[in-house]
């Protein structure tokens, strides 16, 4: 195959039927509040840590709506990856490649969530009077209970 120096990603296309809204409406029991949001990015534009962990409630909270779900082995560098694709065969080069891109996502959303410093700065400027802290707090025992 000819390298011309770029790679096809991963389709972002979400198979509605596939996914598990079980950890989502975990959440909108845990914090009501989930629901009332509109996606503004207020909370996102003014976190002090966003500049460092990427910190962004909307995109934690889209992780949980469009993932089958939250538990997943731990993630795992490119040697551990390698050792067990060749120890499994019964997943294709597609399922592992989800698996991987799964993993890799829930190492950054638990980043985010690790990095938030609950200051309180997106509850001062939510329009909604989302109480962001409790959300935060709730989305992190969800992440922690899925694992």
């Amino acid at each position: 195959m000819i390298d011309f120096g770029f790679s096809l990603s991963r389709s972002s296309a979400v198979q509605l039927d596939e996914v598990d809204l079980g950890l989502y409406k975990e959440l909108e029991r845990l914090e009501p509040d989930v629901r009332i949001c509109m996606e503004c990015g207020s909370c996102s534009a003014t976190c002090t840590a966003g500049p460092w962990s990427g910190m962004s409630v909307r995109k934690v909270i889209h992780s949980l709506q469009r993932t089958q779900s939250v538990s997943s082995p731990a993630p795992k560098n490119e040697a551990e990856w390698a050792q067990e694709k060749t120890h499994s065969g019964s997943k294709n080069e597609a399922e592992w490649a989800q698996e991987k891109a799964h993993s890799a996502e829930l190492a950054k959303i638990e980043k985010m969530l690790k990095g938030c410093m609950l200051c309180g700065k997106c509850s001062m400027v939510c329009p909604r009077g989302i109480n962001t802290r409790h959300l935060i707090l709730s989305l992190s025992r969800i992440y922690k209970e899925g694992r």
